[in-house]
Formats: structure tokens, C-alpha cells, sequence
């Protein structure tokens, strides 16, 4: 995890400099300076051309006067040879600066191009190990689940579940119960038709009393939705609030109920529940789940659940802080 933090914070700082440069980039023009000398570029030539003009007119006056000028102190041929000279020297200055200051902006764009190239190239390097170790995770978490679904499976052999049976461990986090790991001898009931579930319903009823039980009186769901509703939702909300639409689309339509809230290993606080379910009427005896699901086979189902960590970081995520 502290690898990651680092990574993101550097992410974050390259994408700082890569935007700073990027913006170098659109052009040197886009700088006071580059506003400074494309302003002197666009309209020094014109004004370089007729004042050039206008002096060339003065010394062809001066060569075509060809006498002394300015009260005799100097020929107009001379003063004429002068500005000639003036001319040419200054206009070969101009071309040389010209020349010099393209090949700096030259200079300058190539080091901001090299720049920013090396700046997205670490990006990029950094992109891949964050992508690689949160691949990493995953693929951890998963072996974990495997191993608690391997659990999961050897207590329902142990508590004689059949295939119109299933056991499952939700982990709580940020207000849902999500699914840890489920098992069934019917493929149909290992599915899940959603990851997480909202406080409502037996689940959240035991949550809030630590424990739930009931195999009896809940009448069979009906295929149709009036007989439904007057049957097996009615009986089901009496007992704990939840949507209709939400019962309706359960793939697990259970008559019996065995929940149970789990605290951590330091016994301070509730953080995961285990739900095992029967779409029989009397599918199990309170005392016989009770018998299998004992203190030592709690404190296994709780140390999975604190080894598979929720917390880690998303890419997507990690892209939206910055990096």
C-alpha cells in the first residue's frame, strides 16, 4: 500500500509538470516573450523596410548634391557614404540577431520536446506499476475467495445442506453487505445476482439484533406477482422492511433463515454476517447450524474476512486523483 501512495504522489507530480510543459509547448508565442519578438517579427519588417527607404532617399539627395553641406564642415558625398555604411552594418546586424535568435527558440523547443517526452515516458512507467500491482491484489483477493467458498462448502456438507440450500458471507462496508463468498450444491443458487445488498431486509434485521432465525411460516413465492405480493412478500416485510421490486427479483427465494452478525477477532465490533437459507419449510434446526457454526468456526470465518482487504485502490480511481 505504501508503494502505491508513493507511486500516486509522484504520478501526481508528473502530470503537474507534463501539463506545465504542454502548455511550454503550444508555443513560445503564447509567452510574454514569444508575443515580445512575434510582434517584432510581424511588423519590424515593414517598419525596417521604409525607414530603409527613406534613408536610401537621403543619401541618393546627398550623392546627386555632391557640395559641401552643413555650412561647409562636410561633403554630402561623405555624409552620404556614412549612412550607406550605417545601412548595411545595421541591416547585416539585424540578419545575424535574426539568425541567433532562431536557432535559441530552436535550442529551447527541442529541450522542452525532450522534456516533456522523458515526463510522459515516466508516467507511462509509473501507470504500469500501479496497473501490475493492483493486478497483484486482485489476483490474491481471488485466491482468497476461492479458499473461503472452499469453507463455505465444507460447512454446508457439515450442516447437510442440500441443493435447495446455499450459505453465504457478506463482508459490511460503507453502509452494503458485500458478498464474500457463497456456496451451494445448486449452480443456480451459488450465482450472484448482485455483489452488494442495502441495509434492509433479514439481513439488516439480524444485523441490527446480531442474529435472526426462523424455518417456519413463510409461505412458497408465487410465479404471479399479485399472489406473490399477498403471500410471500407480505409475510416477508412484516418480518423486516424491503422493496417489493427488490424480493421480486431475488434468485434466492428462501422460506427458512439462519443469519448470523460476526465481530472482529478483537471482539470490539460487527463486520461481517453469514446467511444460510432454505427454499424448504423447515429446512434446518436452529440448535443443529448453532452446533456446526461454534465460536472456533466463527473466528475462521472472521479471520477470512479481515485477510481479504476491500480497501485497495482502483485505477480509474487512481486517475481521477491525479495520476
Amino acid at each position: 500500500m505504501i508503494a502505491i501512495v508513493n507511486i500516486a504522489d509522484v504520478g501526481r507530480k508528473l502530470k503537474t509538470n507534463i501539463k506545465y510543459y504542454r502548455k511550454l509547448k503550444m508555443g513560445i508565442e503564447n509567452t510574454w516573450l514569444g508575443r515580445t519578438q512575434n510582434h517584432i517579427y510581424e511588423h519590424f519588417l515593414p517598419y525596417w523596410n521604409g525607414i530603409n527607404t527613406l534613408l536610401f532617399t537621403i543619401v541618393g539627395i546627398l550623392f546627386s548634391l555632391n557640395r559641401e553641406i552643413l555650412w561647409g564642415k562636410i561633403h554630402s558625398n561623405t555624409l552620404g557614404w556614412i549612412l550607406f555604411i550605417l545601412i548595411i552594418g545595421s541591416s547585416i546586424w539585424h540578419i545575424a540577431k535574426q539568425i541567433s535568435n532562431s536557432k535559441t527558440i530552436e535550442k529551447i523547443e527541442k529541450e522542452k520536446d525532450g522534456k516533456i517526452f522523458s515526463l510522459e515516458e515516466d508516467k507511462r512507467i509509473h501507470d504500469v506499476t500501479i496497473q501490475n500491482l493492483e493486478n497483484k491484489i486482485s489476483k490474491i483477493n481471488n485466491n482468497s475467495i476461492e479458499i473461503v467458498e472452499i469453507h463455505l462448502a465444507y460447512l454446508a456438507e457439515k450442516m447437510k445442506l442440500t441443493s435447495n440450500e446455499r450459505i453465504t458471507l457478506y463482508k459490511f462496508i460503507n453502509d452494503e453487505f458485500y458478498v464474500l463468498g457463497r456456496f451451494s450444491k445448486n449452480p443456480e443458487l451459488k450465482k450472484r445476482s448482485r455483489n452488494s445488498y442495502k441495509k434492509e431486509g433479514l439481513i439488516f434485521k439480524a444485523w441490527q439484533e446480531t442474529k435472526f432465525f426462523k424455518n417456519s411460516g413463510i409461505p412458497e413465492p408465487d410465479n404471479k406477482r399479485n399472489k406473490f405480493k399477498s403471500g410471500y412478500y407480505r409475510v416477508i416485510s412484516s418480518l423486516a422492511k424491503i422493496n417489493e421490486e427488490t424480493v421480486w427479483n431475488m434468485n434466492m427465494k428462501g422460506r427458512s433463515f439462519y443469519i448470523k452478525a460476526l465481530k472482529d477477532m478483537m471482539n470490539l465490533e460487527q463486520t461481517s454476517i453469514v446467511v444460510v437459507e432454505s427454499k424448504n419449510d423447515r429446512g434446518f434446526e436452529e440448535v443443529d447450524i448453532d452446533m456446526v457454526l461454534n465460536q472456533d468456526e466463527e473466528k475462521r470465518l472472521v479471520a477470512f474476512v479481515e485477510k481479504i482487504d476491500w480497501d485497495f485502490p482502483n485505477i480509474n480511481k487512481a486517475k481521477e486523483q491525479g495520476f
